[in-house]
């Protein structure tokens, strides 16, 4: 507790309790076991498991700690957990998910379908999928830093997909 003097006449007395430190944790995929492992990064221990689809592949959390987002690859499934009580609150049906990405502001989650080729774009906020775009992402996802652009690779390209119109604005060929 501190005290805080308001004048000479009148003293308040309120209780301060700061909150403990949260341990940092790492989210694991195991695909044979249709699960995640929690893991405390400090004392490098497994502290839980979560349930979540067949074939977890792919997983992003929001910047805060708050939400993990899985992919299941065989369930067609996006996973969207609450971190704080280890809960499923929602599986969000996305195709064939593989790779999973989040902007900076944690509102949009990207994810890459395997199946179809197209990247889905979930509200975090409502668990829904906004919109999906054809012929741009097959695996590996990433938002730049100002969360204006993802770039999504296709094998033998990389896609550019602006996020406020949610268009490829751009093909980055690659090189074998």
């Amino acid at each position: 507790a501190c005290t805080v003097s308001m004048n000479a006449a009148k003293t308040v007395t309120a209780t301060f309790n700061p909150p403990p430190v949260a341990p940092a944790f790492a989210y694991i995929t195991n695909q044979n076991s249709g699960n995640v492992s929690v893991i405390d990064t400090l004392s490098n221990t497994v502290v839980g498991t979560i349930f979540t689809g067949t074939n977890p592949n792919g997983i992003a959390v929001n910047a805060a700690g708050t939400r993990a987002y899985v992919g299941n690859g065989s369930s067609n499934t996006v996973s969207a957990i609450d971190t704080f009580t280890g809960n499923v609150l929602a599986n969000i049906p996305v195709g064939s998910p593989f790779g999973i990405a989040l902007n900076p502001a944690g509102t949009r989650a990207y994810v890459a379908n395997t199946i179809t080729g197209a990247m889905v774009v979930i509200n975090t906020a409502t668990n829904t999928v906004v919109t999906s775009i054809a012929d741009a992402a097959l695996r590996g996802l990433v938002v730049n830093p100002a969360g204006t652009r993802v770039y999504a690779s296709n094998f033998n390209n990389v896609k550019v997909i602006d996020t406020t119109s949610n268009t490829i604005v751009a093909t980055v060929p690659l090189t074998a």
